[in-house]
């Protein structure tokens, strides 16, 4: 089976109430358009935090081009002393969580723009899917498929894995997470939502 097939054969099950697991959990709702901008604000809130602990933790890290400036280093120090925090402490899973729903936040905008509510994570991600990375299929059982790729798939692929990376860090205790992986789901989520935010900016005609 096609993949795209695919996605759109779970969305419209889910849709149709086809699929009792995911009973009700996308729905059509033409008052969550107005919410757009409210969730937008809230996922780049997130990824500004995200950033922001992301320095506070890399204090002793080294970058490519060296160490931070000394006077940032004696700010980070003085800041973490002030909240009673060791000047050694990072926390690189808060991170990998902030960035993550920074993500989800962000495509949860982006349903909505369409009209669309989801009460999982999974389904939000298969109605982003189905709404913006499906291209030239003839579809009018329920809704027109546009007939060219809004946002790339591998996007949904980078949402799925800091999922992944989300609950690792949430609920496996025994998992070193350094700041590689902190890293990487930030920038990730930073890519992500900078794609995301212009198709909910910039609009576009639908075929």
């Amino acid at each position: 089976m096609d993949p795209e097939d695919n996605v759109i054969e779970r969305f419209e099950k889910i849709v149709e109430n086809s699929n009792a697991k995911l009973l009700n959990t996308i729905k059509l709702d033409a008052s969550q358009k107005r919410l757009v901008e409210a969730y937008k604000e809230k996922g780049l809130n997130s990824l500004n935090l995200a950033k922001g602990v992301m320095l506070l933790s890399s204090i002793k890290e080294t970058t490519s081009e060296g160490e931070f400036e000394s006077e940032i280093l004696d700010l980070i120090k003085h800041f973490k002393l002030k909240i009673l925090l060791d000047p050694d402490s990072s926390f690189y899973d808060w991170v990998i969580e902030i960035s993550y729903y920074a993500m989800y936040d962000i495509a949860t905008a982006a349903i909505a723009k369409e009209g669309f509510k989801s009460s999982t994570h999974y389904t939000t991600r298969l109605t982003l899917e189905y709404l913006y990375c499906i291209k030239g299929k003839d579809r009018t059982k329920l809704f027109k498929i546009y007939d060219r790729v809004l946002l790339r798939r591998e996007l949904i692929k980078n949402l799925e894995e800091a999922q992944e990376k989300r609950e690792i860090a949430r609920y496996n205790v025994t998992e070193n997470i350094g700041s590689v992986e902190a890293q990487d789901t930030l920038e990730d989520a930073n890519n992500f939502i900078n794609e995301i935010i212009k198709l909910i900016e910039e609009g576009y005609e639908k075929s």
